[in-house]
């Protein structure tokens, strides 16, 4: 519908439930039927997911817009990182040169055999994750700055290694004797140890409860089952599945507790755990 108001027309309908008003900026009917046309195909197009991709730039392109944005919104490391691995996508001709729209999973399929096909020492899969991890950062960007309708799928590579550092004890006894060194007033001296046997985080810990100990209660986190396997399995604090175990485990927490009260000087059936 066509309302006129002063000399300028404007257009009211309903699309999907919802009513659509606007001005059309214009004196003439014959503009504003054409406007009023132009405006309902944008919705119907965005409706069943036409884009329009006359501006889409190409990857290459794109770069300059980008890395402002990565830079202002990422650490410097991680800034680094991605400023490495686009010139790896970049090096790839049909990637570079292709609109963002353009880049779907035929594309990058082309992107990882041209990476397996490289002379030299073969790439690990790692190598190549982390320029499909920049890419899928690239076509993200794109699809909230509304240049592209919906980023691709992309899948990783599988056979990383997976390196996670363990805290042994001789390096727990080195960082708390540190603590102590370093910051004497605080309880992390005490707290450390504490967090590394039972894996909670600094809140779940400061919310325990005396009684919490009395009960035997395993007061064990989320990730606490994976900490378990990749901890010394001689440690009983990461073998607590059996009732001995358990036993043990609760043992140890008494002795952080009473490490605690005597550090503070105070009753242990007062005192909940200290905060940081």
């Amino acid at each position: 519908m066509l309302l006129k108001r002063g000399q300028i027309w404007h257009c009211k309908f309903m699309f999907s439930g919802v009513m659509h008003r606007r001005s059309l900026h214009t004196r003439k009917r014959d503009t504003a039927v054409k406007l009023e046309s132009a405006f309902r195909a944008s919705l119907v197009n965005g409706e069943f997911g036409i884009h329009d991709t006359h501006g889409t730039p190409t990857l290459e392109a794109f770069e300059a817009k980008l890395l402002p944005h990565l830079k202002a919104n990422t650490a410097p490391r991680t800034y680094a990182f991605y400023l490495q691995n686009l010139k790896v996508l970049k090096a790839f001709a049909p990637m570079r040169e292709a609109r963002l729209h353009k880049i779907d999973a035929s594309l990058i399929e082309r992107f990882i055999q041209s990476r397996l096909r490289q002379k030299g020492k073969p790439l690990a899969p790692v190598t190549i994750n982390h320029s499909l991890r920049t890419l899928r950062r690239v076509l993200h960007v794109a699809e909230e700055w509304a240049l592209i309708r919906k980023a691709p799928k992309i899948r990783l590579l599988p056979g990383e290694n997976e390196r996670e550092y363990v805290i042994s004890d001789a390096d727990a006894i080195r960082f708390t004797d540190g603590f102590a060194t370093l910051y004497p007033d605080t309880v992390m001296q005490f707290l450390f140890q504490f967090l590394i046997d039972t894996g909670l985080r600094i809140s779940e810990a400061c919310a325990l409860k005396k009684r919490t100990l009395d009960r035997g209660v395993y007061p064990r986190s989320q990730r606490q089952d994976q900490k378990c396997q990749a901890r010394d399995t001689t440690n009983t604090a990461c073998t607590a599945r059996s009732g001995e175990c358990r036993h043990a485990f609760s043992m140890r927490l008494h002795l952080h507790w009473q490490r605690w009260t005597q550090a503070f000087n105070a009753p242990l059936s007062q005192r909940a755990v200290p905060h940081s």
